[in-house]
């Protein structure tokens, strides 16, 4: 098959869990025989040029200040903005008559409009939609409002309106948890499949154990690693508390990401 993902990121170099996710999938699919075209969404003043490819599509000035325009909550917003810019649009949409792809997929809801907008204008007609959602967003930003302690804000109803079309327009969803699968099914769609989370492994260099050796003096260690995802943190933290705490009483935790800054900043550390 001739795949074509579309991402909120490029994976040349992946560095968060979304992107390692999407890169390990483009990766799983060719190996299992199949033609990807991965296109990711990139800022030109935040990522370099050879941290992208020619697939990738820039954020333009003309999207964001279409974004603004639109008075919706910054998300959604440039999620919208994206198909109702033409130049924007007309570039996703050109390069899916080139690939002629079987299946298009989109990477969390942020290329939905895109997606919904090709399906509408007929750009690959025979196409099968599937949504890879690393996250139920409903769920997943309704919970880090609560974390955060703020007030549960109406973007909610334009996420959770977004995700239950989703849910009934694809011909597929892939999500990382059984929960998540519950959340889609009850959104009303008709076929989830559940692919966990999983990256490709690494082999790190001699040098790099003989360092790690060296600064742990070679004792076992657990190890954490996350970037600075506030629920991440909440999690780890609790994960120290009580009976957990005792079991790790005299060992080792190695926590390695942009979460190790965030967690100094929080009271329960």
């Amino acid at each position: 098959m001739r795949i074509l993902i579309l991402g909120p990121y490029p994976i040349v170099k992946p560095g968060h869990g979304g992107a390692l996710r999407a890169s390990a999938v483009v990766q799983a699919y060719r190996a299992a025989g199949h033609e990807v075209l991965y296109s990711g969404l990139y800022d030109p003043k935040r990522v370099k040029p050879e941290d992208h490819t020619e697939f990738d599509h820039p954020l333009t000035r003309e999207v964001a200040d279409e974004a603004g325009r639109l008075g919706l909550p910054p998300a959604i917003a440039m999620w919208r903005a994206l198909a109702a810019v033409d130049s924007s649009f007309q570039a996703y949409a050109d390069m899916a008559r080139e690939f002629k792809p079987d299946v298009i997929q989109f990477e969390e809801p942020s290329l939905w409009p895109v997606v919904r907008r090709m399906v509408e204008d007929g750009v690959c007609p025979k196409a099968r939609i599937v949504h890879s959602s690393y996250n139920v967003e409903t769920t997943y930003r309704r919970e880090l409002l609560e974390l955060q302690g703020e007030v549960i804000d109406s973007s909610m109803d334009l996420i959770e309106e977004e995700e239950r079309e989703i849910a009934t327009a694809c011909d597929a969803i892939i999500t990382v948890s059984d929960d998540d699968r519950r959340a889609f099914l009850e959104f009303g769609a008709k076929d989830v499949t559940v692919a966990r989370n999983g990256g490709v492994r690494l082999s790190p260099s001699a040098e790099a154990v003989e360092a790690v050796q060296a600064y742990l003096g070679g004792q076992p260690f657990a190890l954490f690693v996350s970037s600075g995802h506030l629920p991440s943190a909440k999690a780890l933290l609790e994960a120290m508390e009580g009976d957990k705490a005792a079991a790790m009483e005299g060992k080792r935790l190695l926590v390695a990401g942009s979460v190790g800054r965030l967690i100094e900043t929080m009271p329960e550390y």
